[in-house]
């Protein structure tokens, strides 16, 4: 999926890049970054559109999303991630629970500035924690 948005890049960690690699062969998306992204930054932390930028995912992108987010769940630890975002919600562990994004949505400071993008409602967000091991699946 081509994504028009100034700023963004594809400049990430090499662990990082293989995980993108990974995500991209899986599922028809196509990764970005952009500076001050997310906690880590730039080059640890990912967005996997599913929808255009601005756009609320209809049901089926809704279910793209939702796959990617159960594979980022199920290899937590192997793909080294601090936290994730999708659809209004974040995790910051495995086994935490999950809670409402809604009070962070437009308190930081970068990125897109339309509601449904800052709610993560087009795309699923994933940072890694910075210099983590990446394992091959398997």
């Amino acid at each position: 999926m081509a994504i028009n948005w100034e700023g963004n890049t594809r400049t990430w960690a090499s662990q990082v890049w293989r995980i993108v690699g990974e995500a991209e062969r899986r599922w028809d998306v196509r990764c970005y970054t952009y500076a001050n992204h997310g906690r880590p930054g730039m080059l640890w932390s990912i967005d996997f559109p599913v929808a255009p930028l601005g756009q609320r995912a209809n049901p089926a992108q809704e279910a793209l999303g939702d796959k990617i987010q159960e594979w980022a769940e199920n290899n937590w630890y192997r793909l080294g991630i601090d936290y994730v975002i999708w659809w209004n919600w974040m995790k910051e562990d495995k086994y935490t629970r999950w809670f409402s994004y809604e009070p962070y949505a437009f308190k930081w400071p970068y990125g897109s500035r339309d509601p449904e993008t800052r709610r993560h409602m087009d795309h699923f967000h994933m940072s890694c924690h910075p210099g983590f091991s990446y394992r091959p699946p398997g």
